[in-house]
């Protein structure tokens, strides 16, 4: 199969809706309008959907009037920029964790001084902030969304050795099903 065809292509996994379980959308939007000036937490695992999750709240929260914006920091991403005014806005930021303790902190005052209307902040461990949603992964979740992204059946089997493999990290089963598409071997 050629990567442009394959339903596990990273372009196609980034248009995966996220999938709320034991919540609805309605709840989670009415928490963060309710913050005002607070921090929530989105916490779970590597690979259990923090990041799918604050996206899809940063399309959703404007139609509530809402505004939002995501920043991720860390290594792979950005410091908050001197001029980024965040006043009146949702902050969704991403990746404080890979950063030091002395940089969260600075990080942490730097938002403070913009006066955001909130910030949810996504995390591997529970922190100080209340806890907005905890994302988790399991067979059920991962055989729905391979069932939604290909009409080839995985068997459960198959689907739950991928997920103890990964540790329950959906984005390493869907790169190692992305492999076996392509007839990669495995590893």
């Amino acid at each position: 199969m050629r990567p442009s065809d394959n339903p596990f292509r990273s372009a196609r996994m980034d248009r995966v809706p996220y999938r709320l379980r034991g919540a609805s959308w309605e709840r989670l939007i009415a928490r963060v309008a309710a913050a005002r000036g607070g921090w929530l937490e989105v916490v779970g695992p590597h690979g259990s959907g923090k990041t799918r999750l604050l996206r899809e709240l940063e399309a959703r929260l404007p139609e509530a009037g809402l505004p939002a914006r995501y920043l991720r920091v860390g290594p792979q991403g950005h410091y908050v920029p001197r001029d980024m005014s965040l006043a009146g806005q949702v902050l969704l930021l991403d990746g404080v964790e890979a950063v030091g303790a002395w940089r969260a902190w600075w990080i942490q005052r730097t938002i403070a001084r913009r006066r955001p209307r909130a910030v949810i902040v996504a995390r591997h461990e529970p922190g100080r902030a209340p806890r907005l949603y905890t994302c988790r992964t399991d067979l059920e979740l991962a055989r729905g969304l391979v069932e939604m992204l290909t009409p080839i059946k995985v068997r459960d089997d198959e689907l739950r050795a991928l997920l103890d493999e990964h540790q329950g990290n959906l984005r390493g089963v869907f790169r190692a099903l992305y492999d076996q598409m392509c007839g990669r071997p495995p590893g």
